[in-house]
Order: structure tokens, then C-alpha cells, then sequence
């Protein structure tokens, strides 16, 4: 009989004891609510860059696209009020209105309300460039230069200043663009 209680308190001896089992459970999550903080912090930081490479991403087609077509600029119509409006010449050697402006728009990659760049031909619809553009500045820059074979000794070149601000609810900050194009086919003498 004194065997068989030896036998059965060795076998409750090889098992753990119930806090040994709650201290194994405490520890087991707090690692694993420490993994699950580092995921959750690069998946935000993920988020964040891949929103910052898509606005930045959106500047720069929006400004590559306007800076090209005013370098074949006939006529400067409007540069002001975040509007740009200019004539250029069609492929087919017709002349052609441009307009450039912003245009409100729900974005389908952050869901949020945002501005997109809309390029419109004539009296065509407009067509959309880039979402994420906060603000459009324009403005045009006449740059008197001293000539002396020009009329009243002055000549002027004619350039237009860019600013694009582009942006994000989940981007801590605005991020921004400027150029300025000297139009080649707008340098001309004053009289």
C-alpha cells in the first residue's frame, strides 16, 4: 500500500504547477503584445512612406508634365490664382488653349478629400494629372534686361514660377516643389 502512494505522488510531481503555468502564460504575452507593437509601428511607417513616395511621386509628374508643355508656349494667357492658361501649338499645327487646375476629389488609396491636377484642352473635359496636390502658386516673372538694339534699351524674358504643395492626412508634413520656366518662345522686345 506504501508503494502505490509513492507511485501516484511521483507521478503528480513530473507535471507544472498552476502558477508555474500562469507565470509561462504572463510572460508569453507580454512578448508576444511587444511583437505585435513592432508590427503595428511598421506597418504605420510602411503606410507613411508608401503615401510620401506617392505624393512625391505625384509633384513630380504634375510639374514635369506643366513645365513641358509652357517650354512650347505661343501665348501666356493666365498665371495667377493657382491657374495656369496658356496657347501652344498642336501636333496636327493648330493652336491650342491649356489650362491647368485643381479640382477637389475623394482619394481611393487613403480615403480622404484631396485636390487633383486636372489638364483641360479647349473646351474639352478636363482630364486628371495627379491626386494630393494641396495648392497650386503661379505666377508670372517679366525680367526687364538691359539691350541696347532694343527699343528704349530694355528686352524682357518672360518666365513663370511654379509651387506645388502636395500633402497627406497621414503625412506629418507638406511637401513641396517649385520650379520656374523661362518660356523661349516669350523673350521679346517691348515697345
Amino acid at each position: 500500500m506504501l508503494r502505490q502512494i509513492n507511485k501516484y505522488n511521483k507521478n503528480l510531481s513530473q507535471g507544472f504547477t498552476l502558477v508555474e503555468v500562469m507565470i509561462s502564460m504572463v510572460i508569453l504575452l507580454v512578448i508576444l503584445s511587444a511583437v505585435l507593437l513592432v508590427y503595428e509601428q511598421s506597418v504605420r511607417t510602411f503606410r507613411q512612406n508608401d503615401i510620401r513616395s506617392e505624393v512625391v511621386d505625384n509633384l513630380r509628374i504634375s510639374m514635369d508634365r506643366m513645365t513641358r508643355e509652357l517650354m512650347t508656349c505661343k501665348e501666356l494667357k493666365l498665371a495667377q490664382n493657382g491657374r495656369l492658361e496658356f496657347v501652344t501649338t498642336h501636333s496636327n499645327g493648330n493652336p491650342m488653349l491649356v489650362s491647368y487646375y485643381l479640382l477637389p476629389t475623394q482619394s481611393e488609396l487613403t480615403d480622404e478629400t484631396t485636390n487633383e491636377l486636372v489638364r483641360r484642352v479647349n473646351t474639352n473635359p478636363p482630364n486628371p494629372i495627379s491626386l494630393f496636390i494641396k495648392k497650386m502658386q503661379v505666377e508670372r516673372i517679366d525680367t526687364p534686361i538691359p539691350y541696347t538694339n532694343a527699343p528704349g534699351g530694355i528686352w524682357y524674358v518672360t518666365s513663370v514660377r511654379i509651387t506645388l504643395t502636395g500633402g497627406s492626412k497621414y503625412l506629418t508634413k507638406d511637401i513641396v516643389i517649385s520650379t520656374e520656366v523661362s518660356i523661349p518662345s516669350l523673350r521679346d522686345v517691348r515697345y
